[in-house]
């Protein structure tokens, strides 16, 4: 047996409790992850253990039904349930070229929210779902020397303002001064890039 393979199993486990409300029993449980109840058992005791809200309810003769906490942060609108907790905490990683940027603030205080409602054992726990299931992102490009040049764009963009700059692209050797309408931002491939219109290429 695989590493990851006890830690998918729980993620999933994780999942089917979280879909039903009123809690499933073992069997039913078992059936889902196609193993056996025992393992089922053995599960729900290390998620215990590593502090996730996982309980049960006697109910049909003392018939354990086994359910999870919905939601740990909820306000208003906006509700994460502890997978996707989890998810987002585990692909931080795939972020990481925003750091010490405007969008990389909030991010990490997205992160020390989490950190501070799963325990720390709870996290640790799936961390090598990192290594198992995550893409990882061989590109690294730090942004955070360029945080100010982003704010002012990031700004233009909202306030739908035309900035002066000055670009070099990969075909010309010397800058040039030019008009730049910035649309928008696009993170993708980890690199960061400004969707917008060039006046001095028409486009």
């Amino acid at each position: 047996m695989s590493r990851g393979e006890p830690l998918i199993r729980q993620w999933n486990l994780l999942k089917a409790m979280q879909a039903y409300h009123y809690g499933l029993c073992a069997d039913d449980l078992a059936k889902r992850l196609e193993c056996s109840k025992r393992q089922v058992q053995r599960d729900l005791k290390v998620l215990q253990d590593v502090g996730f809200p996982v309980s049960y309810e006697a109910r049909d003769f003392g018939k354990r039904f086994w359910k999870l906490s919905h939601h740990f942060i909820e306000s208003d609108k906006l509700i994460f349930s502890v997978t996707e907790m989890l998810s987002i905490y585990l692909g931080q990683k795939l972020l990481a070229p925003l750091a010490g940027t405007e969008f990389g603030e909030g991010l990490n205080s997205l992160f020390e929210k989490i950190k501070a409602t799963l325990s720390s054992r709870a996290l640790r726990h799936f961390s090598q779902l990192d290594e198992t299931l995550l893409v990882k992102n061989h590109v690294f490009n730090d942004y955070s020397p360029h945080d100010k040049k982003i704010r002012l764009l990031n700004k233009a963009i909202h306030e739908y303002t035309v900035v002066d700059l000055r670009y070099r692209s990969q075909s010309k050797k010397q800058p040039y001064d030019t008009r730049y309408h910035p649309y928008g931002m696009v993170y993708f491939g980890g690199n960061l890039y400004c969707i917008g219109f060039m006046e001095v290429y028409k486009e």
